[in-house]
């Protein structure tokens, strides 16, 4: 707006360009004193003319430039609710509630897509011309919901209708205050199995590690392939520089032919390293897996490029060549009665008792994740992903400390923890929600009463743009006529 200030530029013009008058001596002036007033005078009006037409065209242009819109807001009354669906699947979600989704459209409220930005449409039309799309929005539901109580007053009428795909629910369940009425279904194509992981195994075979994902949830299941059998109904082996396996003619996956190198630092805790080691070598045993672990107790003695460091000593730790590096936290330690939780269920059911752990201290400046945790939620291992991922142990693996050594669980945990993860294809995820997890958090706070209200926006700028441009043309008219007339005189 400050382009506004641009019209005193067209007063000093007219200002500055005034002539004094001149004394023209004539024999006589009785012929020409009517015409001599009408013409004067027809100057002056046009000249104040102009100036008010170019003034009023800067100001247009700076109105232009500050893209002028309209706000509207409608009458509470007469609104109407929004109906909305993804645009993938949206034929299919129609016809699982055609009756529901008809009566509101009758009830004139408004269809928007599920989707980033709301987009309003016709959904009559949509269902002529459009078909499904089964390609899976990378867009989170909760994320979305966010981005909707946003823009929507918490009076507005929400009918949502979506799947129940858990893939779908990803990130922190949000607070909103939204009238929302959410409608689910369970899509017919719910059962799917892919290959999850493959690699080579001590007796030389192919171990293929399947998953098989259906609304209640998904499994794994493992089969060891010879060589010899290359082609069966379900999989093909394909040898060469790089042995691949493809599963029920989906795309290749590559076999994991290397050796997973552990190396255990023990310094002051032999003991604990034997414990670890032991589990290794139950995981060794049962998956049949090629790892190969080391103990020191001088770190100049790690080997160069190992999978795994597990440094179990309260020195600091040196530069180390590994791909990940675990280690114990040094702290104070606290008396516990609690237990030890992981992010897997499977070992809830029989949870490890823990004694005594290092006190956390939150750390703001590292990108850390939660891998387990006590019972009152305290990280107990947390991920620091760094250059190098490091696992940061708020306790030891002394019996003292806990009962990680003498709990059957041990070694499921700690191959979940250096297994990596799974060849996971989310689209074939075809767990759903738990109904009592399918909502949102309402609000019930003054943020439902205080929400804006809903704005309708009209952008003005086209309008601005005729108007500077009509101005324009009627001045320079004006501008060629005066500029005439002053020549005529």
């Amino acid at each position: 707006m400050a382009a506004a200030a641009g019209i005193i530029i067209p007063g000093i013009i007219h200002f500055w360009n005034r002539k004094q008058s001149k004394i023209l001596k004539i024999g006589s002036i009785s012929l020409l004193t009517q015409s001599y007033k009408q013409q004067a005078k027809s100057l002056q009006l046009q000249e104040r003319l102009l100036l008010l037409l170019r003034c009023l065209l800067i100001l247009l242009i700076a109105l232009l430039l500050s893209h002028p819109v309209w706000e509207e807001q409608p009458d509470a009354a007469k609104r109407k609710g929004w109906v909305m669906m993804e645009k993938q699947g949206l034929q299919e979600t129609y016809a699982r509630f055609k009756p529901v989704i008809d009566s509101l459209i009758m009830k004139e409220n408004e269809f928007h897509y599920f989707d980033a930005g709301f987009e309003k449409q016709n959904l009559k039309t949509i269902l002529k011309n459009k078909k499904d799309s089964f390609s899976h929005n990378n867009a989170s539901y909760w994320s979305l919901l966010t981005s909707l109580d946003q823009q929507v007053p918490a009076t507005l009428p929400v009918y949502l209708f979506t799947t129940n795909s858990l893939k779908s629910f990803t990130g922190d369940r949000p607070k909103v205050a939204v009238n929302l009425q959410w409608y689910t279904y369970t899509s017919g194509d719910s059962v799917s199995e892919w290959l999850a992981k493959t690699y080579l195994t001590t007796a030389d075979s192919i171990r293929l590690i399947t998953a098989a994902s259906n609304p209640s949830g998904t499994a794994y299941f493992f089969r060891d392939a010879p060589f010899a059998s290359q082609n069966t109904m379900n999989y093909t082996i394909q040898t060469g520089d790089n042995i691949s396996v493809s599963y029920k003619g989906q795309q290749p996956v590559t076999v994991d032919t290397t050796t997973l190198k552990i190396t255990i630092f023990t310094d002051k805790y032999p003991n604990d390293a034997a414990y670890v080691k032991a589990a290794f070598e139950a995981i060794r045993q049962y998956s049949k897996r090629k790892i190969n672990v080391s103990l020191v107790n001088n770190y100049a003695e790690i080997p160069l490029h190992q999978d795994w460091v597990f440094w179990l000593s309260d020195q600091p730790v040196p530069a180390i060549d590994a791909g990940n590096i675990f280690m114990y936290e040094k702290g104070k330690a606290e008396i516990v009665g609690s237990s030890i939780l992981t992010e897997s269920e499977d070992y809830n059911y029989n949870p490890t008792a823990l004694y005594k752990r290092i006190l956390y201290q939150p750390y703001s400046t590292r990108h850390l994740k939660t891998i387990w945790q006590d019972g009152f939620g305290d990280p107990l291992l947390d991920l620091e992903k760094a250059r190098v991922p490091v696992y940061h142990f708020f306790s030891r693996f002394d019996p003292s400390w806990n009962d990680l050594a003498w709990n059957d669980a041990f070694p499921g945990m700690m191959y979940n923890l250096i297994r990596g993860t799974q060849h996971q294809i989310a689209i074939l995820d075809n767990r759903i929600i738990a109904e009592r997890q399918l909502q949102p958090i309402f609000s019930a706070d003054n943020k439902f009463l205080s929400k804006k209200k809903l704005v309708i926006t009209h952008d003005l700028s086209e309008a601005f743009l005729l108007a500077a441009l009509l101005v324009f043309f009627i001045e320079r008219t004006i501008s060629f006529k005066t500029k005439m007339e002053k020549t005529n005189a």
